[in-house]
């Protein structure tokens, strides 16, 4: 007990809130379920846009518990970004103010995400950049998920193409309006997890 609340007395307040959620309660059953809209695909170097998530509580969506937040773009977006029509929000922030309301959300959740290593590492590398340690969150990768549903063991043996979001969600022919939204894919991934998951029950996907 002595260790927690000593090395607490180190960080903010929201980032000891989050410890101590964890601390007093272990990690829920339950998930929360984020997407990140970036510039590009090197987690150590792209420059994040939005941010987007939903929380599963008892197998269902809430739809009612979401967050969504908007980033600085430090440079001039480029070519890719354009043209899938990833633009600067008119509410936009710096990540730095608002990873409190991020690890708020987050919680004591297991993390859910399509390709998940991908987002928890930018998560990551935003906290290291004001002297946070990492997440603790179990984490839970809905592509890993497909491909045991598919009887694949190794993603070097599969089409990757089939196993994009986008392509999971046609095939199981899941509700999806818009890409390249961060909030819409964090939806989806929730859609596609419980749609795996819970296939053979009649139990709903979603709850307000």
């Amino acid at each position: 007990m002595w260790f927690w609340k000593k090395k607490f007395n180190n960080y903010p307040k929201f980032y000891n809130r989050y410890l101590e959620k964890i601390r007093d309660e272990g990690f829920s059953t339950n998930l929360v379920c984020f997407d990140l809209e970036t510039t590009g695909l090197d987690y150590k170097t792209t420059e994040v846009l939005s941010f987007g998530g939903v929380q599963i509580k008892n197998s269902k969506i809430k739809t009612t518990d979401s967050l969504q937040c908007f980033f600085h773009s430090t440079s001039s977006l480029n070519q890719s970004t354009i043209i899938h029509e990833i633009i600067p929000h008119k509410d936009s922030k710096s990540i730095a103010d608002q990873l409190p309301a991020i690890l708020t959300f987050i919680s004591n959740y297991r993390i859910l995400g399509h390709f998940v290593e991908f987002d928890v590492n930018i998560i990551n590398r935003e906290l290291k950049k004001i002297g946070l340690p990492k997440l603790r969150n179990p984490t839970l990768d809905t592509l890993k998920i497909a491909l045991k549903y598919d009887g694949v063991h190794n993603i070097q043996y599969a089409k990757k193409d089939e196993y994009t979001l986008f392509s999971l969600a046609k095939r199981f022919e899941l509700e999806m309006q818009h890409t390249h939204n961060a909030l819409e894919d964090a939806y989806v991934t929730a859609l596609l997890y419980l749609h795996l998951q819970l296939k053979k029950s009649n139990r709903p996907y979603y709850s307000k």
